[in-house]
């Protein structure tokens, strides 16, 4: 898609329900605001449709109601648009709660062997068997006009509800910009994990049921946790000129940081030979993560933030080779690699995701020095509780969504219900 606008959507919409709009570039939803009119209200109307709430479009002395329309947007952007896109305009797009409403991936540069590998006949037929079930429900249900309601076990409800005040417990250590998305974060946990169960259901071609197990939920924590770590990232961009760009942690980034660690005493005059580093690499590493060449090498290297010494250089008792420089660079790598494998081992041991959380709580320290602690969506400020939305508290609450979902006033009362 490179164009979508309210009245585009009004024209297409057949009253299905939810509606997927993918943008090969996400800049250009933001820049075509209220494109048809310098001060307008469209911002509001993708707000409210995101939300699964009616939207008002007036336009040239008449107006529309569009209803029915949970819009979901998916899109890719460039880490400068990002944060041109997000910190214009006096921050104005999270002040009225339009970031909080994306999970960002902001992954950076990683290096990917490329294979003529591809999916085979078996895969494919799941996968398109999967969407075909998928869209033959939903055209049942949209006929019969019935909705489908997802209810959480005690059991489920437990798991969440202790996630969900932990997280709450840490935002106020979080940097100010990300504590907006937090309520949201929430939300979209309850979500996750209803789609992900669908999906499975789905793929082996069975009818949904109406209770989500822990099983479930807990697969919508990891993945919303696995967002928040993004968000963190994402967030820095905008915040600070100088942010780092991110790598992937992958396995193999995880067994090169493991190979560095253990050649710190080969380091020669500052250097370390990027054949040399790729012979030790591929002496224990598993056969998926073998490197073949010094060139795919000195790449990997490259896209992990490490520096590669212009010209070439005699090192490891090899000569006129192209060599890792050994400096600051290359020991956060490995202290952040490390610290990741860590993380992940005390989550398995503890069976919990505190560790992650633990991780997330020392960014805050990245952010301190660059005022940003302070900033804040009025409707966070407003609403630190969940509470539903009332005639009292009404309004773009960035919370309000997410509250017909569980009540915190008593962890006893009966499953609440999720709806799909």
């Amino acid at each position: 898609m490179t164009s979508l606008t309210l009245e585009g959507l009004r024209e297409d919409h057949s009253g299905h329900g939810g509606k997927v709009c993918v943008y090969d570039e996400l800049s250009a939803f933001i820049s075509g605001q209220n494109e048809y009119k310098q001060k307008g209200s469209d911002r509001e109307s993708w707000l409210c449709l995101h939300d699964g709430q009616p939207a008002r479009i007036v336009r040239a002395g008449r107006s529309v109601t569009l209803s029915g329309a949970r819009v979901s947007i998916f899109g890719g952007i460039q880490p400068q648009v990002w944060r041109r896109c997000f910190s214009s305009d006096g921050d104005l797009f999270l002040v009225d709660g339009t970031a909080f409403r994306f999970l960002p991936v902001y992954e950076g540069s990683a290096f990917y062997p490329l294979t003529a590998e591809s999916w085979s006949d078996e895969n494919r037929e799941a996968w398109e068997s999967l969407l075909k079930t998928a869209m033959r429900w939903a055209d049942s249900r949209h006929e019969a006009k019935e909705r489908k309601v997802l209810c959480l076990s005690q059991d489920a409800q437990e798991v969440f509800l202790n996630w969900r005040n932990e997280l709450m417990q840490v935002k106020g250590d979080l940097p100010g910009p990300v504590r907006g998305f937090i309520p949201k974060l929430i939300g979209s946990c309850l979500r996750l994990a209803g789609v992900l169960y669908l999906m499975d259901v789905f793929s082996r071609d069975q009818e949904p049921g109406i209770i989500l197990n822990v099983g479930d939920i807990e697969k919508g924590i990891r993945v919303s946790e696995f967002f928040l770590g993004h968000i963190v990232q994402a967030m820095e961009l905008i915040a600070s000129d100088n942010a780092p760009e991110p790598f992937e942690i992958t396995d193999q980034v995880r067994h090169l940081a493991k190979t560095l660690e253990a050649m710190r005493s080969d380091v020669d005059s500052g250097w370390l030979a990027v054949g040399y580093i790729l012979d030790r690499f591929n002496e224990g590493c598993q056969k998926e993560q073998t490197i073949r060449t010094p060139k795919a090498m000195g790449s990997l290297l490259r896209g992990c933030g490490l520096t590669i010494a212009g010209g070439v250089h005699d090192a490891n008792g090899r000569r006129a080779v192209k060599c890792l420089v050994w400096d600051k660079k290359t020991n956060e790598f490995i202290e952040t690699s490390l610290q990741s494998l860590q993380s992940l081992r005390t989550g398995v041991n503890s069976g919990s995701q505190d560790a992650d959380i633990e991780n997330l709580k020392s960014a805050k320290s990245a952010w301190d020095s660059q005022g940003q602690e302070d900033l804040q969506t009025l409707q966070t400020l407003k609403n630190q509780s969940l509470q539903a939305e009332t005639g009292v508290n009404s309004g773009f609450a960035d919370n309000a969504d997410i509250t017909d979902v569980i009540s915190n006033e008593d962890e006893k009362q009966p499953p609440e219900v999720i709806e799909i």
